[in-house]
């Protein structure tokens, strides 16, 4: 809400405030909230999509000018695909036993398997 508040004008502010508010309901905002306390921090950030993003557009804007689609998808698909990898290597913000954990358990008893998925 302050992000787009803070572009919009101050006689505007008002109808954008209002306009923000009927298309989002407070309880899918706060959805991070039913998770348990030690994981809300960690889930509650857009901050790894938007270092993502701001990869695509660095490597994008050193081409600047692509031939066809297909050279632009095979960029975009190997910048994803390394940081796919360096994300399953390094930089996991939460465990896959940590998301076990989080999952409900089969009708069964057992705990429901995440399975990681190679690139």
């Amino acid at each position: 809400m302050r992000n787009v508040l803070a572009h919009a004008g101050k006689g505007h502010r008002r109808l954008m405030s209002a306009w923000i508010g009927t298309g989002f309901a407070k309880a899918d905002m706060l959805t991070f909230m039913s998770f348990p306390e030690e994981y809300r921090a960690k889930i509650h950030s857009i901050s790894p999509l938007e270092r993502v993003n701001g990869e695509v557009k660095r490597h994008t804007d050193v081409v600047g000018i692509f031939p066809n689609e297909a050279a632009i998808n095979r960029l975009v698909g190997a910048v994803l695909l390394e940081a796919g990898d360096e994300w399953q290597l390094q930089h996991r913000t939460m465990q896959t036993e940590a998301m076990a954990e989080l999952m409900p358990t089969m009708i069964d008893g057992a705990p429901t398997q995440i399975a990681t998925i190679a690139a």
